[in-house]
């Protein structure tokens, strides 16, 4: 789940530098860029299909989706301001080459109209899916949200050991991908590329820099996999513990999928993604969704630490 501007900047990065010219693809890239479009398409359409069937849990917490969704709003916004601050703009197709400074005015123009519309966009999105996944945990009988359920105030607990799993899985994780020499896919090594301004930074500012780039994700990607898919899931599951296993299984497998451009060993990834898709499952229905979302924040930023300071 990547935020709008790096979506963006990847898909101009597709292109040739010469303006009009046709993309050059590798087969395989673009196969497996279609297959993850697909995939991405029909989460698309099953999450509007669970927000639906959502209509009065989105009438009655919607106040709180609102706020909720600000949070997410606000980390992208500031991602999105950090990318641009850092970001070499000249370096993107067609930008150095546009002649004359209104080409250019008119080129960041519709960049930043495009990217603040889909953070917009966003806003209302996840509005609704925060809504729609308090319906399916609240139908499922399950605590889902906890600080939204008044007997189940105490999330101490599960927040505390989902963190400490996300700890010692983005410690772990990073330290077997170093070992295997497992490098960035070229999708991420693109949209690094653009970003040589961060590696001029002291690695303090480099530390809070990458930690505010990984958190909105973080939260958004559980809020669709562990908060609304696996609450649809649980609902239907009705305490069965095969259907239960088989509802991980996919939940994960999905979540993993989406991270095949991530590195240049995709099945090594797809595996460690899986395994720990499999976990936050498990806390998200034992304790509730916001252990999950420690225990992926807290992954996110480890691995963020130990790649740094290994750098």
């Amino acid at each position: 789940m990547m935020s709008p501007l790096i979506a963006l900047s990847t898909t101009l990065a597709q292109f040739n530098q010469q303006p009009f010219q046709q993309p050059q693809f590798e087969p395989m890239h673009l196969v497996v860029q279609l297959l993850l479009l697909l995939l991405m398409g029909a989460i698309f359409v099953f999450s509007i299909v669970v927000i639906c069937y959502n209509g009065r849990a989105i009438k009655r917490v919607w106040r709180i989706g609102l706020l909720f969704a600000s949070v997410i709003f606000l980390l992208n916004t500031c991602s999105t301001i950090i990318n641009l601050y850092f970001m070499d703009i000249q370096s993107l197709p067609g930008v150095g080459q546009a002649d004359g400074d209104l080409a250019q005015a008119v080129f960041y123009t519709i960049m930043i109209c495009a990217v603040a519309a889909v953070l917009f966009i966003q806003f209302a999105w996840y509005t609704l899916v925060f809504t729609a996944s308090f319906g399916e945990w609240t139908k499922a009988g399950l605590p889902g949200f906890a600080v939204l359920i008044p007997r189940k105030r105490n999330i101490k607990t599960g927040v505390r050991i989902g963190a400490i799993f996300g700890i010692l899985a983005g410690v772990v994780s990073t330290v077997i991908f170093i070992w295997l020499n497992i490098g960035i896919g070229p999708m991420l090594a693109e949209f690094e590329s653009l970003l040589i301004k961060i590696e001029q930074l002291p690695l303090l500012y480099r530390l809070i820099v990458y930690s505010i780039l990984v958190v909105g994700p973080a939260i958004t990607e559980e809020l669709t996999f562990r908060g609304l898919m696996l609450g649809f899931f649980m609902r239907v599951c009705n305490n069965n513990k095969l259907q239960i296993a088989c509802a991980y299984f996919i939940v994960s497998m999905l979540w993993a999928l989406l991270h095949i451009p991530n590195t240049d060993m995709p099945i090594v990834k797809v595996s460690q993604i899986f395994l720990i898709g499999l976990v936050l499952c498990e806390l998200a229905r034992r304790f509730s969704l916001e252990s999950a979302i420690a225990g992926h924040i807290l992954l996110n930023l480890s691995a963020v630490v130990c790649s740094v300071f290994y750098e």
